[in-house]
């Protein structure tokens, strides 16, 4: 073989090393970073506001460390929401006349 491919050989053995290495890491880094879903966080932050009646900014302050949400969701979360009323049924479906 040719001078050129021993060293065009030489350098891709001597790199698959590194990019392997480099791979892993980029890998476990991605792999490492987990999502919450919105819901559970939601429910979290209402039951501490509406049912326990912790203030608003200490639950951001206790929450805020565990859960890196930007501002603009935190104003969301924290936001006053009216109890949805409960659906009426008219008394002719419920057997009630």
């Amino acid at each position: 073989m040719d001078l050129a491919v021993w060293i065009i050989l030489a350098l891709t053995v001597a790199a698959c090393p590194l990019v392997s290495i480099a791979a892993y890491r980029a890998g476990r880094r991605t792999g490492g970073r987990k999502t919450m879903p919105w819901r559970p966080i939601f429910q979290l932050v209402d039951h501490r506001t509406h049912c326990l009646g912790h203030e608003p900014a200490q639950v951001q302050r206790d929450l805020g460390a565990r859960l890196p949400l930007p501002p603009v969701a935190w104003g969301e979360l924290l936001a006053m929401r009216r109890p949805i009323p409960p659906i009426m049924r008219p008394r002719v479906a419920a057997g009630l006349s």
